[in-house]
C-alpha cells in the first residue's frame, strides 16, 4: 500500500501546482462506500456543504472513484479530470479519501466534509436496499 499511496500523492503534487497538501483517510465510511458504489464516479446533488467543496456553486458535485491501481498513467488521468472540474479530492476502492489544497487547514476541511456526505450517502443507500 505505500507504495501506491506515496506514486499517487507524488502525482498529485506534481499536476496541481496549488497542492501543497495532500492529506488522506481510510475512514470506514470512505472505504465502505468505495466497495458499495459501483461506477467510476459518484454525483451529490442537495447537500448545503457542498459549498465547502466548490469553487462554483454548482446543482451536483462528482467524486471520482479510482480502481485501487498501480496503473500511475490511469491515476494521473483521473487528478487531471477531477483538477479541471474544479474538483480536489478522489475516492480509492477499498484505500480511502484523498484531497489536497493550498494550506493544511483547507485540506482538513474539505476531509472532513467529504467524510460527512460520504456518510450521508451511505445511510442512504442502505435504507434504499
Amino acid at each position: 500500500v505505500p507504495c501506491r499511496t506515496s506514486q499517487l500523492h507524488a502525482s498529485i503534487y506534481q499536476q496541481v501546482h496549488q497542492a501543497k497538501v495532500v492529506l488522506q483517510v481510510q475512514s470506514a465510511t470512505a472505504v465502505l462506500f468505495s466497495k458499495l458504489v459501483q461506477g467510476h464516479q459518484h454525483l451529490f446533488a442537495g447537500y448545503q456543504l457542498q459549498t465547502v467543496l466548490q469553487q462554483q456553486p454548482q446543482q451536483t458535485l462528482t467524486l471520482a472513484i479510482l480502481p485501487d491501481t498501480t496503473d500511475v498513467a490511469q491515476l494521473q488521468q483521473a487528478i487531471a479530470q477531477q483538477h479541471q472540474l474544479g474538483q480536489s479530492a478522489l475516492l480509492v476502492r477499498g484505500l480511502g479519501l484523498i484531497v489536497w489544497a493550498e494550506q493544511p487547514e483547507q485540506a482538513k476541511r474539505q476531509l472532513e466534509a467529504w467524510d460527512f456526505l460520504l456518510h450521508c450517502e451511505l445511510e442512504l443507500l442502505k435504507h434504499h436496499h
